[in-house]
């Protein structure tokens, strides 16, 4: 099997599982959202530390925080990273799973607009559009719904500052989540020492050995996605990467509507129907230029054939 081939596998396995995700949390719904945050944080944290052990790397990561720029660049990733989980799982938890959905279908937008705003990245037109539609989503869920969707514009502006912290660290992203982590997990065990001091704990109480199970096994849904994640992008384009990101959100949307029975009105169809018109100019408008210009080529080479002309 070639390396393309088993990135393509990776990289979709990873936006499977990120897609089946909600379907965990939706079984924990029971347990307050920050209690599943921490020990989301904490057990992802065991489980990336015994990855790290094993590939060797764990000493090599802490001599990555001998850099004060690094160090404060991760607690702010740790910031970030902290709010868009724990937005995800109470999105989910509370039967938001639609407006989350919607909110990681308009990241790409946003990734787009930081890139303009604080890296001096130019749009082109085709982005601009992409993003005049996107807002128009946006704004007709806060006028005509009457509502501004902050799940989603939550779960998007976070990631996407996240995303624009970690790409300026030369920091992998095992490493890296390892970290963000580990300087959560102090706050975390306060946590859940606070709620077993006021009885309201759930970990590990009798009668809740399946929720116990569960929350013990929150590192795995962060970290079998992030593997395989980082073993497709290695192995494929990012443009390719981008692509298949959108196999996520869709899957989220699917569960909302047809497993978890969010009602999906056609107001708020048409606002994901304008964001869904960005997206598809965002991708595949670059697919029909590099189509057109090779087309071109072939012609031009066709007509300096048939004038006897060298190629």
């Amino acid at each position: 099997m070639s390396e393309l081939k088993k990135g393509y596998i990776c990289a979709i396995s990873s936006y499977l599982v990120w897609g089946l995700a909600p379907i965990y949390f939706v079984a924990i719904k029971q347990v307050e959202p920050l209690e599943v945050l921490a020990h989301r944080v904490i057990s992802s944290a065991v489980f990336l530390s015994l990855i790290l052990i094993a590939q060797k790397r764990f000493s090599s990561t802490f001599s990555l925080l001998k850099s004060p720029r690094v160090v404060l660049s991760m607690l702010a990733c740790t910031a970030f990273v902290l709010i868009n989980w724990f937005t995800f799982i109470y999105a989910v938890s509370s039967g938001h799973t639609l407006e989350s959905s919607f909110g990681y279908f308009i990241l790409p937008l946003f990734s787009v607009a930081i890139g303009f705003f604080f890296l001096g990245e130019r749009l082109t037109k085709t982005q601009f559009i992409a993003l005049f539609f996107a807002t128009l989503g946006i704004g007709y869920q806060m006028v005509l719904l009457g509502k501004i969707p902050w799940i989603a514009l939550t779960l998007a502006t976070s990631f996407a500052v996240y995303g624009l912290i970690r790409k300026q660290l030369q920091v992998g992203p095992i490493q890296g989540v390892f970290l963000e982590t580990l300087f959560a997990m102090p706050l975390a065990l306060l946590y859940l020492a606070y709620s077993l001091d006021r009885g309201e704990l759930v970990f590990a109480q009798p009668g809740q050995g399946k929720t116990t199970l569960l929350l013990s096994l929150a590192g795995l849904v962060t970290f079998v996605p992030l593997w395989l994640f980082a073993a497709g992008a290695k192995r494929m384009t990012y443009s390719a990467m981008g692509f298949i990101q959108f196999i996520c959100p869709s899957m989220h949307f699917l569960l909302a509507v047809f497993a978890f029975g969010e009602s999906l009105s056609f107001q708020r169809l048409l606002s994901f129907g304008l964001v869904w018109f960005g997206l598809s100019l965002l991708c595949l408008m670059p697919l029909w230029r590099g189509q057109w210009a090779r087309l071109k080529q072939y012609r031009l080479r066709w007509r300096r054939r048939q004038s006897g002309l060298p190629i």
